[in-house]
């Protein structure tokens, strides 16, 4: 459906269809707020209107360099620019996630301003400056990715991320027409809904998250169809494997 307000006939296609709200691609536990303004150019013009959406693909477990879905280093379902089949899923698509929600963000654009940590999800760390255009990395050298980071515990992220943040924003969820992992994506690398906000930039590297306003945990499903309820409780490890194509994945929960 479409905002009656905003569904004009005239506007043209890349502009009409963003904007669609899908209810399907919203959870009902979720924020009601559906439609936030923009800062990407759909049309020619900055700020245009678009749809929210609740539900991301797996970009996979956000170890190592898996983190960066730009260049096809990542080791998830889904990457940006190459084409990955249902024989690339090695472990089995009933052991490799492929959906899972998210928390849509609070629509701020670049600030300086960090997210209460009881309200992690709000606003993503981008590593940008505050005074400079939205999502604008500062320390990214091409294809090297970030310089000196090799994932390997949610404790470095945490402290990594936090000292090296200088700019965040409330985009996360905020289109599920763009495919970035900030809009559209997340990966396994930290349990679902960690106490500190996660980190994107529009490069299509960083560590977003699954989350919901769903007791527990998050509902999630693997490339198979099936549905599965993922407690914040899991295991790191085993969270991680469930996000990867093809780390040899068995014994995965149910």
């Amino acid at each position: 459906r479409v905002y009656d307000d905003l569904s004009d006939a005239a506007l043209p296609p890349e502009q009409r269809v963003p904007r669609q709200i899908v209810s399907v691609f919203l959870c009902p536990s979720g924020l009601p707020t559906s439609v936030v303004t923009n800062t990407i150019s759909f049309s020619g013009t900055r700020g245009d209107l678009v749809a929210s959406g609740n539900y991301m693909v797996c970009y996979g477990s956000g170890t190592g360099r898996h983190y960066d879905t730009t260049f096809g280093t990542n080791d998830g379902v889904v990457s940006k620019r190459i084409y990955k089949g249902l024989e690339s899923i090695t472990d089995g698509t009933s052991n490799t996630l492929f959906f899972s929600e998210a928390i849509i963000g609070d629509g701020t654009k670049t600030t300086s301003e960090a997210p209460d940590l009881a309200t992690p999800w709000t606003r993503t760390a981008t590593n940008g400056s505050a005074a400079t255009s939205d999502w604008s990395p500062t320390w990214l050298t091409g294809e090297q990715g970030i310089p000196g980071v090799n994932a390997t515990t949610e404790s470095w992220l945490k402290t990594y991320m936090t000292s090296n943040t200088t700019a965040y924003s409330g985009l996360r969820g905020f289109a599920w027409v763009v495919g970035e992992p900030y809009a559209t994506g997340f990966c396994t690398f930290s349990p679902p809904n960690p106490p500190y906000t996660d980190w994107c930039n529009n490069f299509g590297m960083g560590f977003m998250s699954a989350r919901s306003f769903h007791t527990g945990g998050v509902n999630a499903s693997y490339a198979d169809g099936s549905v599965i309820f993922v407690a914040n409780s899991v295991n790191g490890q085993i969270f991680r494997r469930m996000g990867s194509i093809n780390d040899g994945g068995a014994d995965l929960p149910q």
